[in-house]
């Protein structure tokens, strides 16, 4: 799996998704389960409610999105045997993604890391990361293993928590560069 972690507010992260969209239009595809056969989609990242907002007090509470060339077919995957249809959109029949993870500000007190990642090797899934990756260098600044953007610095510079979780020990946080 190859994965980009990220500190991002609301103002941070559209402009950087952007401009990702402008190279090749991209659609976005709430991630999980769901009954029917049409999933909840996005053609703009702007367009995704709540975007920066957190869904829950850990990452992985949050929104899940699959991210692909809007031209690329997307399959869902049949799950149960209920009465009701119910079918899931992940990677696992679509290996021609990634995954967009927002995080965000969990009840406007702690920022829960993103990321954006692919557990496949397709040559579309890791065109989308290269292009992810080279803008996240130019425009977030780096602090260990993640990448944070200039509204997230701020939080970072005020002492606020940066973390992956509400419940994680603040020894675990996201401390600013000495």
């Amino acid at each position: 799996m190859r994965e980009i972690l990220f500190f991002s507010l609301r103002d941070d992260l559209p402009s950087l998704l952007d401009e990702v969209e402008q190279a090749a239009p991209l659609v976005y595809f709430r991630m999980g389960q769901f009954e029917g056969s049409i999933a909840p989609r996005f053609l703009r990242a702007r367009d995704i409610p709540r975007l920066g907002e957190a869904a829950g007090d850990s990452t992985s509470l949050c929104d899940r999105f699959l991210v692909t060339l809007r031209d690329q077919p997307v399959r869902l995957r049949p799950v149960g045997a209920a009465v009701r249809e119910r079918n899931c959109i992940d990677q696992l029949w679509n290996p021609d993604s990634v995954t967009l993870c927002p995080g965000g500000l969990w009840k406007g007190d702690v920022l829960l890391h993103g990321s954006i990642a692919t557990a496949s090797d397709s040559a579309v899934a890791q065109a989308l990361m290269r292009r992810y990756r080279r803008l996240f260098k130019a425009r977030f600044t780096r602090v260990r293993a993640f990448y944070v953007g200039p509204e997230a610095a701020m939080l970072l510079r005020m002492g606020r928590r940066l973390t992956g979780a509400v419940q994680s020990p603040p020894e675990y946080d996201l401390k600013p560069p000495s």
